[in-house]
């Protein structure tokens, strides 16, 4: 679950729980800007838990940089509508820590796509890329699958429609 907050024609995203990247929890990012092509939504040295039966972690550098991408036009409602492309390149850099000489990457792609008057219309993770390498021992990459969501349905209730434009409530487009 995570909550959105608009400002002008800004969105801004909040997870109140991430499971692998705990350093994104509890604080509100730049999620969409119509004005700017690219900008750096988080550049920070984390640590997080691999596996917590064996106490294994790993440590380095988290870099997500969120970017407009193309329009693309959907079907919604039997409706072609225009969406705009807004998508999160995630790239963690380091080392298992429990392993010296060990390097841990890990690299995905999350593609949003807004429609004005809708909000959210579509959501997809494409498939992401897990790499370990231990120095003359393994050199291991696992391949992460994608996935894709995108919004059919939706019924916006006339007394709220100027209420829902400036406050968007990601749980109910997804849930629509």
């Amino acid at each position: 679950m995570w909550y959105v907050s608009k400002d002008g024609e800004k969105y801004y995203i909040y997870f109140p729980q991430v499971s692998l990247f705990d350093s994104l929890s509890g604080r509100w990012l730049l999620w969409v800007d119509p004005a700017s092509q690219s900008w750096t939504l988080f550049n920070q040295q984390v640590k997080f838990v691999i596996d917590s039966v064996n106490n294994i972690t790993a440590s380095g550098t988290l870099n997500i940089t969120s970017n407009k991408g193309a329009g693309e036009n959907l079907t919604i409602k039997n409706q072609t509508v225009q969406a705009q492309q807004y998508y999160w390149d995630v790239n963690f850099n380091g080392k298992i820590d429990q392993i010296p000489g060990s390097t841990f990457t890990i690299s995905a792609k999350i593609r949003w796509y807004f429609t004005p008057g809708i909000g959210l219309v579509k959501n997809q993770t494409d498939p992401s890329t897990f790499r370990i390498v231990v120095p003359l021992v393994m050199d291991t990459t696992f391949k992460g699958m994608g996935s894709k969501i995108t919004l059919v349905d939706y019924k916006l209730n006339p007394s709220q429609t100027a209420k829902f434009a400036q406050t968007f409530n990601a749980e109910e487009q997804i849930n629509s």
